[in-house]
C-alpha cells in the first residue's frame, strides 16, 4: 500500500533541542574507559582484584543455572557475541611461561607466580602502605615478568615508566615480543637500575611490527627486583585516551552532552581520588573489579571537549544509610561487600565536596580549587554546565528527603558557579504517583533547573512533562526534562517469538538491530515534545558487554547497531517540526513518518521508521512554502534481521547514501523492512 503524507506549512511551534542526542560514561563498569584509554597495562599498581558483584553478574546475564555449590556464572566471556579483546583481564606471569587463563574467576588475583621453565617467583608485596611486585630469580638464566595483550603498531613509539628498586645495580631488559613467542622480539631497550630505594625510571620502545605483543621485564640469574606504579602508553595519546577515540566519536556520533562518572558508580565516588599525580587504585565499590583512577575529572573534561560535547557530572549526594550499603547482597559469595562508607554519610560534608568539585571544574585560577586545577595542568576552566544530583537515590532517601537535599546541594554548588544547572531525579521507587512529583517540585523546583528521568514510554513522558509545564507556568520557572540514562527498551509491537532470546538476556538484546530500531522510534517521540526535552543520554558510550554506541577493541573502533542509529539522529538537520495533514505519529506505530524544517527552514527533513518485516512505500507531498525543492539526499539504515549486529570487521547493518533529483511536489520512495529512512529535500 502506498500512503500519501501531505506536509503542511503550519507552524507547529515545536523546535527540537539542539542538545537532544547525549551519551553516558560510567567509570569502574563494563570495561568502558579501560577499552578507550591509552594505558596498556592491566592492574599496573598490582592491587588484589575484587570479585565482580552479584548485581554486575545479573545485569550482564552471566548467572547460569544453580548447582550444588550455589549460583554458577559464566567465566569465559569469549563465548558471547559482544566479546572483543578489550574485555581481557591480562594477568602478570613469570616468564618464559605459558599464557595465563583468560577466564574471569572471583578468586583470580591475575598473577601466575611461577613457571616450569625457570626458578623464578613473582609476588605481590606490601611495605609502608605501598603495593609492589617482586621478581625473585633464583635461576642461572634470565627470567622475566610478563603481560600479554598489548596491541602495537609498526613504527609507533611506546613509553614505559615504573618505580624500580634493587639492592644490586644491574641492567634489566624491557622487551616487546610477538604474543606467544618470546623469541620474536619487536622492540627492546636496556634500563640501568641502581640504588636501594624506589626510583622512577622511564624509557621508550619503538615497535617494528603491527599486532598483539607481550611486554616483559627480564632480570639476570640470581637477581631480585621490586616494581611499582608501572605504565606503558603510546607516545601520542589524547588526555589519557587512545588518540583515535575522540575524533571517531566527534565525527560519527556527535554526542551533544556526555554524562559521567556514573551511574551507580557515582554514588560512592570522591572526585579527589581522580585528580593530581599520585592516584590510588581502589575497588569499584558498586560493580566490583578495579578502578585505577587514571581517568578522572581532568581527563574526562578534556575528552568531552575533544568529542565536541557538553559535560554533565553526576554528584554523590551523601546520606547516613550509605555507610553500610548492602542493597545487592552477593549471592555468589554469600557475603556482603564489607565496605564502610562512613565518609559518605554527612549531607553538609557532601555538599561542601560538591561545591569544591564545581570550583575545580569551573573556578578561575584565583579560587583555591581553580588554582589546584591549574597546578594539574589546566589553567582554563572547563565550564561544566550540567550537574545531576546523584543516581537512583531511592535506595537511601524518601522523596521529600531527597528534594530537600537537592535544595541544599544546589544552593551550595551555585555559590561556586551561579551559572550551573542542577538536576533532580524524577524516577524510582519513591515516585508512587503524580502527587509525589508535585510535592518534590514544591520543595525544590525553584532551586533546580532540570528533571533527570529514566522512563521511555509516551505515557511517562506525557505525564511528567505535563506536571513540569504546569509548574513552570505557575511559578515563572524554566525547568527542562532530561533522560540522563536511557535504555531504549521495546515498549510495544515486537513479540518474543520474533526476537529469539529477548526474555532475560539483556546483553544479547543490547547489541541487536531491533534495539537500535527503538532508538529511532523513541528519538522521534522526544523530538515531538520540542525544546522542553533538553537532552537524552544513551546508556552507554563504549563496550559494557554490548550495551553501547561504540566498541573499542584494542586494535580498532566501530559503531554498534545503536551507534549507527544515534549517529544518524545526532547529525540529522531536523530542527522545527512540521505538521502532516490528518496524521499523528505514535511510538506504538509500526510505521512512523515525521517531518521537519532544518534550522534555516530551507530544507525539509522526512523520517520513515519501519519496524515491520515487510517493505512498504510512501509518497510525501512537499509543502507549498515558496521553496523549490529540486534535490533529495537519502540515508537508509537497514539490516536483514532483527537480530543483526555489528562486530569487528563484520558489519551486518548497512547505511546506504543516495542522492536524486526531485521533479514534482510529490516524491515517491521505498521503505525497506526493518529500516530507518531520512530524506532531506533542498533547493
Amino acid at each position: 500500500m502506498n500512503m500519501i503524507y501531505e506536509i503542511e506549512t503550519v507552524d507547529t511551534g515545536v523546535s527540537i533541542s539542539k542538545t537532544l542526542c547525549g551519551n553516558f560514561i560510567e567509570l569502574g563498569y563494563g570495561r568502558q574507559v579501560e577499552g578507550m584509554q591509552s594505558e596498556m597495562i592491566f592492574n599496573r599498581r598490582f592491587a588484589d582484584f575484587p570479585a565482580y558483584t552479584a548485581i554486575n553478574k545479573d545485569w550482564y546475564d552471566l548467572i547460569q543455572e544453580p548447582d550444588e555449590q550455589g549460583r554458577r556464572y559464566q567465566t569465559d566471556w569469549s563465548v558471547f557475541d559482544w566479546y572483543h579483546n578489550a574485555y581481557e583481564h591480562n594477568a602478570w606471569y613469570a616468564a618464559p611461561g605459558l599464557p595465563p587463563s583468560k577466564r574471569i574467576f572471583d578468586e583470580n588475583r591475575y598473577i601466575v607466580e611461577t613457571t616450569p621453565y625457570r626458578l623464578v617467583r613473582i609476588s605481590f608485596e606490601d611495605e609502608a602502605g605501598r603495593r609492589f611486585l617482586r621478581i625473585c630469580n633464583r635461576d642461572t638464566q634470565s627470567s622475566a615478568l610478563a603481560q600479554d595483550g598489548k596491541y602495537v603498531r609498526e613504527g609507533e613509539e611506546y613509553r614505559f615508566s615504573g618505580l624500580i628498586r634493587t639492592d644490586t645495580p644491574q641492567d634489566i631488559e624491557l622487551v616487546l615480543s610477538k604474543e606467544g613467542d618470546f623469541n620474536t622480539q619487536i622492540g627492546r631497550t636496556t634500563i640501568r637500575v641502581a640504588g636501594d630505594g624506589f626510583i622512577e625510571y622511564a624509557c621508550s620502545l619503538r615497535a617494528d611490527f603491527s599486532g598483539f605483543a607481550t611486554l616483559s621485564l627480564w632480570i639476570a640469574g640470581g637477581m631480585q627486583l621490586d616494581l611499582a606504579e608501572v605504565s606503558l602508553k603510546p607516545a601520542h595519546d589524547s588526555f589519557g585516551f587512545r588518540a583515535e577515540i575522540a575524533p571517531f566519536i566527534k565525527e560519527r556520533l556527535k554526542p551533544s552532552v556526555i554524562r559521567w562518572p556514573g551511574g551507580c558508580f557515582a554514588s560512592f565516588y570522591d572526585f579527589r581520588d581522580g585528580i593530581g599525580g599520585h592516584r590510588k587504585t581502589v575497588p569499584s565499590y558498586f560493580w566490583g573489579g578495579l578502578n585505577e583512577n587514571d581517568i578522572g575529572s581532568m581527563e574526562l573534561g578534556a575528552f568531552c571537549e575533544a568529542c565536541g560535547a557538553e559535560q554533565m557530572i553526576c554528584v554523590n549526594v551523601f546520606h547516613p544509610r550509605k555507610a553500610k550499603y548492602d542493597h545487592y547482597f552477593d549471592e555468589v559469595n554469600c557475603s556482603a561487600h564489607g565496605y564502610d562508607f562512613a565518609q559518605f554519610t554527612d549531607l553538609s560534608e557532601g555538599a561542601a565536596l560538591a561545591r569544591q568539585w564545581v570550583e575545580y571544574m569551573n573556578g578561575s585560577v584565583q579560587t583555591a580549587m581553580g588554582a589546584l586545577r591549574a597546578s594539574h595542568g589546566r589553567p582554563e576552566p572547563f565550564h561544566v554546565k550540567y550537574w545531576e544530583l546523584d543516581n537512583e537515590v531511592y535506595r537511601w532517601f524518601t522523596a521529600e528527603e531527597y528534594a530537600k537535599a537537592c535544595v541544599y546541594y544546589s544552593r551550595e554548588m551555585k555559590k561556586a558557579d551561579p551559572s550551573i544547572l542542577t538536576g533532580m531525579l524524577t524516577y524510582g521507587n519513591f515516585e508512587i504517583n503524580d502527587e509525589t512529583l508535585k510535592k518534590m517540585l514544591e520543595i525544590a523546583g525553584k532551586d533546580i533547573d532540570f528533571l533527570a528521568d529514566r522512563g521511555a514510554s509516551e505515557q511517562n513522558l506525557s505525564r511528567k512533562l505535563g506536571i513540569m509545564r504546569a509548574y513552570n507556568e505557575a511559578n515563572g520557572t524554566h525547568l527542562k526534562y532530561c533522560n540522563t540514562e536511557w535504555l531504549p527498551y521495546d515498549m510495544f509491537y515486537f513479540h518474543v517469538d520474533e526476537y529469539n532470546r529477548i526474555e532475560g538476556d539483556k546483553s544479547y538484546m543490547f547489541t541487536k538491530w531491533r534495539y537500535a530500531l527503538n532508538v529511532f522510534r523513541q528519538m522521534m517521540m522526544w523530538q515531538r515534545e520540542g525544546e522542553d526535552v533538553l537532552f537524552i543520554n544513551f546508556n552507554n558510550l563504549a563496550n559494557t558487554h554490548g550495551q553501547n554506541a561504540i566498541d573499542t577493541p584494542r586494535d580498532g573502533i566501530y559503531l554498534s547497531a545503536c551507534g549507527i542509529a544515534l549517529g544518524l539522529m545526532a547529525q540529522s538537520p531536523a530542527a522545527h517540526l512540521l505538521q502532516i495533514k490528518d496524521y499523528h505519529a505514535s511510538l506504538t506505530d509500526p510505521l512512523q513518518i515525521q517531518a521537519a524544517y532544518d534550522e534555516t527552514k530551507k530544507q525539509v527533513v522526512v523520517y520513515a521508521c519501519n519496524v515491520l518485516s515487510e517493505a512498504t512505500e510512501a509518497t510525501v507531498r512537499l509543502p507549498n512554502d515558496g521553496n523549490r525543492y529540486r534535490h533529495c539526499r537519502i540515508h537508509v539504515a537497514s539490516a536483514p534481521a532483527l537480530t543483526s549486529m555489528n562486530r569487528q570487521h563484520r558489519d551486518e547493518i548497512s547505511v546506504t547514501k543516495l542522492e536524486t533529483e526531485v521533479t514534482s511536489e510529490e516524491f515517491h520512495f521505498q521503505i525497506p523492512a526493518l529500516s530507518f529512512t531520512e530524506l532531506v529535500f533542498s533547493e
